[in-house]
């Protein structure tokens, strides 16, 4: 309990930070307490803290919340955003909301910018281009990886799945499921593993970099999450998720220091390095494990190969994730980690932390499919870290 209210105690923290020095800008600069609106004003913050306010009882700051929402977030705007991160922070933060509170200005938001959302995938194959203009309609990807689309921002069918079941109308899901049809029609190499630039015209690798950190991450997550979303329903996206994570546990798995990671494949060469990003790996295995036994650890004993190959891979990735904190001075893991040496180390290019949730999600999952309270005492040790290092006087900064 004590420890229940010291995690609720910093959500407050930080939430009362920004609400005094930022409020219905994106986020705030916990250190220079500026705010900040990297997604063209969308008050990102409050719409994707809608949930945990309500889950942690926090009725007055939701109450806050849902008034700024229904009076003040207006999506008309001449504006770029980026279509993934708006789809899964403001449109996934909104039927959160709805979900839990059943109110429906919710759902009426949530629709409106789903549906200026949705320009993006007017490409032939209805693969999504990575930014969207909100007033205009006008879609483009990045000049700077030649024009291709991202694997991991084409992963967006939970939330238009989401928005079908809503409303009742299947017509949200046709053009995000579609996407994804088109990427699974081809093998991948490894089989059921994809590079990370897509051409959008026809639906080809256009590289050959095959990685679970950044670019690569919410493609396969989807696969798992949209199947379950529909009830297990969706026997083709699991399909690709169970080829995929057998061709990572056979191919990608490796092991150096006594720590098991996740590498990259650059071609055909694995390479040893390993996103914190990446470690949102072992928390998907989790959840396909429970999904598996439906959350009961008295069934695991007698749980198929599959289901104890994935625990397996689950818990020794978790480990890894956890060692990235524990290996630091500060208890903070960096942004990714290099094992060429033999071991785990801090990768000199990359010595940051920007707060990522995927490691804290893994101790969950693994703690719900489990019971072993060990990864709770590693989440403790976790939140202890980032509690004495992050903490800033209106709310917690990367390091």
């Amino acid at each position: 309990k004590q420890r229940q209210l010291a995690v609720k105690d910093a959500m407050n923290f930080a939430w009362q930070g920004y609400r005094k020095y930022a409020w219905g800008a994106d986020e705030l600069k916990p250190v220079s307490m500026a705010p900040s609106n990297w997604m063209s004003g969308l008050g990102g913050t409050i719409v994707d803290s809608l949930d945990t306010l309500y889950l942690m009882d926090m009725r007055d700051e939701f109450a806050a919340a849902r008034q700024w929402v229904a009076q003040s977030l207006n999506f008309d705007k001449d504006a770029y955003v980026s279509t993934f991160e708006t789809t899964i922070r403001i449109v996934g933060g909104l039927l959160s909301a709805y979900d839990l509170s059943g109110d429906k200005i919710f759902l009426d938001k949530a629709k409106d910018l789903g549906d200026r959302l949705l320009w993006a995938f007017n490409s032939s194959l209805s693969i999504p281009l990575s930014s969207i203009n909100l007033k205009t309609h006008q879609s483009r990807n990045p000049s700077w990886n030649g024009g291709a689309s991202v694997l991991a921002e084409l992963a967006l069918q939970v939330e238009y799945r989401a928005l079908a079941k809503r409303t009742g109308n299947e017509w949200w899901a046709q053009k995000p499921n579609e996407a994804v049809r088109r990427i699974l029609a081809h093998p991948g190499d490894p089989h059921g593993l994809y590079p990370v630039f897509i051409n959008p015209h026809n639906g080809h690798a256009a590289n050959n970099l095959v990685t679970f950190g950044a670019m690569g991450d919410s493609f396969y997550e989807y696969l798992l999450k949209g199947h379950l979303l529909v009830g297990k329903k969706d026997p083709e996206n699991y399909k690709a998720y169970l080829v995929a994570m057998r061709s990572t546990i056979d191919q990608l798995l490796q092991t150096a220091g006594g720590l098991t990671y996740v590498a990259e494949m650059h071609g055909r060469t694995p390479v040893g390095k390993m996103d914190h990003l990446a470690c949102f790996l072992p928390a998907l295995l989790a959840l396909g494990v429970g999904a598996m036994t439906d959350f009961d650890p008295t069934r695991l004993p007698t749980a198929d190969n599959t289901a104890m190959d994935h625990l397996r891979a689950a818990e020794r990735l978790t480990e890894t994730c956890m060692a990235m904190y524990t290996s630091q001075p500060t208890g903070i893991a960096p942004e990714f980690v290099e094992f060429n040496s033999g071991s785990l180390r801090a990768a000199a290019s990359a010595p940051w932390n920007k707060l990522r949730p995927e490691a804290a999600e893994a101790l969950f999952l693994m703690y719900r499919v489990t019971r072993d309270p060990k990864w709770r005492e590693m989440g403790w040790t976790m939140f202890d870290a980032f509690n004495r290092n992050c903490r800033t006087k209106a709310g917690f900064s990367g390091l």
